[in-house]
């Protein structure tokens, strides 16, 4: 009987189980397959497999658990992770990925995907990690994803180019999250107060994107918080003092924003702290003494603020702190000597201060010390000695201050040294030998003292050297041989020294050099052959006594070399008097980067050659002070090389920047060139000055210069322009120099120059200008030279309260016609109103006469005038005739003595 009854039970409980497992599988099978179409449609969303990773590795006879960048669970067999991170792939996320209903972590960082982030991805709720950090996603973060996850713990969505605000109920229900990376995105609005309900959250990165108004003071609540992270954006207002009682913090990022008012004091709660970044900002008032309390502090940046006072000394109890900047603010008083008691520091900016005093002397106590930097300060005093000790130094500026005495000669210990800057103070006697020891240095600046001797040969030992900077010295001697061996040299400047003797040749051997400038030294001798240096952007020449060529008729050959410079942008060979030569046709060869070419009094001869219209590029053309001659190049580019009337207003700037390149400073004054002036000033020109003043010019002033709005200086005196007054100059409304003097200009002065409101000096003088002084030039209150001298103008010099009350005679000499201050000469007064009527009066009788009547008594005078004189020739001379008249006259002078004797009482 049991037997019978236990066999159907268990065949009932065999079939159950069966059914059981068949369903399951079935279910475990459609859920496997749900999740392979899901990863075989993002796979063909891929544009771009760089290296092949998914094309070759996510193959449909192979199970996705075994696929690359897959995780799968061991209990249902479900995708749990998903890691794409670094693959090189191009593409988008697709909504698909909503059915990896059992995916944690998502990590498609450091590819190159592109389009929004799907809004999907908030569906999948077992999600802990987001991860797309380093991508090309746009547009908005999805909503879900920051307010409705309950269990995502990692949000990085870093360098992408995310924009939108964030959600206001941001945190509603993500009770879980402990970091959320938004870094370097265009999220912008405000921070969301709501923040605050994430209560896990450990770090928060909001920086570098767009984010405005003030920090909320809610995220003092984030008690877990070890990272602030909110720099690079538009926030102002005050640092919440909340913040600081968030004792967990480690990390503070608040530089780079508009944040002003003072430093929280609150610092004591703060003691994990190790970085603090607040530079950039507006912030005021003093540095808290309560600073030295942060004493696991190992970064500590205020720089680029507005703060005052004095450099606490508490900060000396800092001596955990690597880096210490208090750069670019306001502070003053001394160093203070407590700062040798972190022996930690590794860097110091106290540069762009107030600060005073001397360098303290124990600062080789430093000895992890690699940068210096209190430049621009008012330090005073000597270089101590002690500093060149420090032997693991890479960078000391002291530049900008007032410090005195020697360069110390200590300088074996500094093996380390980069840059030694030193620049602008008052340092006197040479430079040690030893310099040459410092084999790393890269950077030597000194320019600007009182150093004196010569310049060391031992400097060619530095062959890691990439900046010399020795301008503005009384350096003796002539230039070493051994600078040719810098061959790592860019810049060199031995400007403004006592230097004498040849460019030494061996220069060109530092075929990297980009700057060379020997201005203002006593060189002579002619100028090296510069063509291997390629790479050559500045070439400064000037004030020297340099030859050019043998023979004044000769090319100027070394203009033809420096064609081999085709980075070439600035070349100033000026006021070398004895320099001589022709300009070469050549010069139209020289680098299409060249803005400045200036030559003023170099003696140069001959004529401009029209090749020089293919420097397309000059700015700056001086040529001043020479004996050039024949007509003036009308290849030089002043304008536009399109129309601008075809262009329309929204893109007139950018034609300006792009199309409308050319001269704009251009002085040929003092030279003797002939002709007419060029009248190629097209639309658009950029000229700002033209200076042709003292040549032999003639013709009139071309009125095409009026294309030149921009035009500040126009000096065209000492010429032979014949010309009326150019009445368009008082349309050039940034005109500040309008000289025409020593010229053939005719006509009235028009009022129109009263419009030139930036006008600053006017010189009209030795022109044949007559009419009156417009009063409307009153209004010119910027003028301050004014020359009408030696013209034809009449009337009454113009009287104000202004500018036009400065000017003394000598402005107005020579117009016989002038009148009235400072001349000494009155004007007439007119006559009163009543006088002209009363004489009006007199003329009454002469009413209702018309030509007729004029004719009428014309006629019989003349009738009566001819009987009379035929009568004295036909009889002699009448007696009666003669009485008559005689009588007549007695009887008229009679009548005008009376009329004129009252007059006399």
């Amino acid at each position: 009987m049991e037997t019978s009854f236990l066999f159907p039970f268990s065949l009932m409980l065999f079939i159950t189980l069966n059914i059981f497992f068949t369903l399951t599988s079935s279910a475990t099978l459609t859920n496997f397959s749900t999740d392979q179409d899901a990863l075989l449609a993002l796979k063909n969303a891929i544009i771009v497999d760089t290296n092949g990773v998914l094309s070759n590795r996510w193959l449909t006879n192979t199970s996705i658990c075994d696929w690359i960048g897959v995780s799968c669970g061991i209990k249902h067999n479900r995708v749990t992770a998903l890691n794409l991170s670094n693959f090189a792939l191009h593409g988008k996320l697709t909504p698909h990925l909503e059915n990896l209903t059992f995916l944690q972590t998502l990590d498609v960082s450091s590819n190159n995907f592109i389009g929004a982030l799907p809004v999907e991805l908030s569906k999948l709720r077992r999600l802990k990690q987001v991860i797309v950090t380093s991508n090309n996603f746009t547009g908005e973060i999805p909503r879900g994803i920051l307010t409705n996850m309950s269990l995502l713990e990692d949000i990085d969505l870093r360098f992408n180019n995310l924009s939108g605000e964030l959600p206001s109920d941001i945190c509603n229900n993500t009770p879980k999250l402990k970091r959320l990376f938004l870094r370097d995105n265009k999220i912008y609005g405000k921070i969301p107060t709501s923040m605050y309900k994430c209560r896990k959250m450990e770090e928060l990165s909001l920086s570098m994107n767009m984010f405005s108004g003030n920090i909320p003071t809610e995220i003092g609540n984030l008690s877990m918080l070890t990272l602030l992270s909110i720099y690079d954006n538009h926030l102002q207002g005050n640092i919440p003092f909340s913040i600081f009682n968030v004792s967990r913090l480690e990390i503070i990022f608040l530089r780079g924003n508009n944040l002003y008012g003072r430093i929280p004091t609150n610092l004591d709660n703060l003691l994990n702290l190790k970085k603090l970044y607040l530079s950039g900002n507006n912030l005021t008032g003093k540095i808290p003494k309560g600073i030295g309390h942060l004493t696991s502090l190992t970064h500590l940046y205020l720089s680029r603020n507005s703060l005052t006072g004095v450099i606490p000394k508490e900060i000396g109890h800092l001596t955990s702190l690597t880096d210490l900047s208090l750069g670019s603010n306001r502070l003053t008083g001394n160093i203070p000597s407590s700062i040798i008691n972190i022996s930690s520091l590794e860097l110091i900016y106290l540069d762009q201060n107030n600060i005073s005093g001397s360098i303290p002397t124990n600062l080789d106590n430093l000895l992890n010390l690699q940068a210096l930097h209190l430049s621009a300060n008012n330090l005073s005093g000597n270089i101590p000695s002690s500093l060149f000790n420090v032997s693991s130094l890479k960078v000391i500026d002291l530049s900008f201050n007032h410090l005195y005495g020697s360069v110390p000669t200590n300088l074996d210990s500094l093996l380390n040294l980069q840059e030694l800057d030193l620049t602008l103070n008052n340092l006197t006697g040479s430079i040690p030998t030893n310099l040459g020891n410092l084999l790393n240095l890269r950077t030597l600046r000194i320019s600007g003292n009182s150093l004196t001797g010569y310049i060391p040969k031992q400097v060619g030992n530095l062959t890691s050297l990439m900046i010399l900077y020795l301008g503005g010295n009384k350096f003796t001697g002539s230039i070493p041989n051994q600078v040719g061996n810098l061959t790592s040299l860019r810049r060199l400047n031995l400007a403004i020294n006592n230097l004498k003797g040849e460019i030494q040749t061996s220069i060109t051997n530092a075929s990297q050099l980009t700057d060379i400038d020997l201005s203002s030294n006593s060189f002579t001798g002619p100028i090296p052959d510069f063509g291997n240096l390629r790479h050559l952007q500045f070439l400064g020449l000037r004030e020297n006594n340099l030859t050019g060529v043998e023979s004044p008729n000769q090319e100027l050959e070394f203009l033809s070399s420096l064609t081999n410079c085709q980075k070439l942008r600035k070349l100033d060979i000026s006021n070398n008097p004895v320099m001589n030569g022709i300009l070469p046709a050549s010069i139209g060869n020289l680098s299409t980067s060249l803005s400045t070419f200036a030559a003023s009094n170099c003696s140069i001869r001959g004529i401009i050659p029209h090749e020089i219209g293919n420097l397309r590029n000059l700015d700056v053309l001086d040529l001043s002070k020479n004996q050039l001659t024949g007509f003036i190049p009308t290849t030089f580019q002043v304008g536009c090389t399109i129309p601008l009337v075809r262009v329309p207003p929204q893109f007139a700037e950018l034609v300006l920047s792009s199309f409308c390149s050319g001269v704009q400073n251009l002085d040929l004054s003092k030279n003797q060139f002939t002709g007419f002036i060029p009248t190629t000033f097209s639309n658009g020109c950029r000229l700002e000055s033209l200076n042709l003043n003292g040549n032999k010019l003639e013709g009139a002033l071309p009125q095409s210069l009026s294309n030149c709005r921009n035009l500040q200086v126009l000096d065209i005196g000492n010429n032979k322009i014949q010309d009326t007054f150019p009445v368009w100059t008082g349309n050039l409304s940034d005109l500040r120099v309008l000289i025409l003097r020593s010229n053939n200009f005719s006509g009235g002065i028009p009022a129109s120059l009263g419009n030139i409101t930036e006008l600053e000096s006017l010189d009209l003088s030795s022109n044949r200008l007559e009419g009156e002084i417009p009063t409307e030039l009153t209004k010119l209150t910027f003028l301050s030279t004014v020359n009408f001298s030696m013209n034809n103008l009449s009337g009454k010099i113009p009287q104000s309260n202004g500018q036009f009350s400065t000017f003394d005679n000598s402005s107005y000499v020579g117009n016989s016609g002038l009148c009235g201050l400072p001349l000494t000469r009155k004007c007439e007064e007119p006559l009163p109103s009543a006088m002209l009527e009363d004489d009006d009066d007199d003329y009454g009788i002469l009413e209702g006469f018309c030509w007729q009547a004029v004719v009428s008594g014309y006629g019989c005078g003349f009738v009566i005038g001819v009987i009379i004189g035929c009568l004295i020739l036909g009889y002699g001379r009448p007696k009666w005739l003669l009485e008559w008249i005689y009588k007549f006259y007695r009887i008229k002078m009679r009548r005008r003595r009376r009329n004129v004797a009252p007059q006399r009482r």
